[in-house]
């Protein structure tokens, strides 16, 4: 009786579910993350206007310093990038996007875990 409750416990606490035992796929710089710089940032930090002297209109420029010198995106290290800080920075003074909504947690999620993943790009 005992072998029938542990099997049947064992067979329910295994997922049974294909898409929680495979991987996530990368996530797409071009896809996932590009389009909430060009809609949320690109106002603000594109050709006709660098606030921070920070650009991002281009993948080079997104990786460049602004006028802090800190790196905007440290490659597997969400923490201490620049982008991510500000980002997810709970002071609306210092939060970006500024003088306007925090971005949605499942985009900041996506930007971190690009980060984590080693923020490559491919476009």
């Amino acid at each position: 009786m005992l072998s029938l409750v542990l099997v049947a416990w064992l067979a329910h606490s295994q997922p049974h579910d294909l898409e929680a035992q495979t991987p996530q796929a990368p996530l797409s710089f071009s896809q996932d993350i590009a389009p909430i710089l060009v809609k949320k940032c690109l106002t603000c930090h594109g050709p006709e206007k660098s606030k921070g002297g920070y650009r991002l209109d281009s993948f080079d420029a997104l990786m460049k310093g602004g006028d802090s010198k800190s790196p905007p995106v440290i490659p597997g290290q969400p923490g201490p990038s620049k982008l991510y800080q500000l980002i997810t920075a709970t002071d609306e003074d210092d939060r970006m996007p500024q003088k306007d909504d925090p971005l949605p947690n499942e985009q900041i999620a996506a930007i971190q875990r690009w980060i984590r993943e080693g923020a490559p790009f491919d476009g």
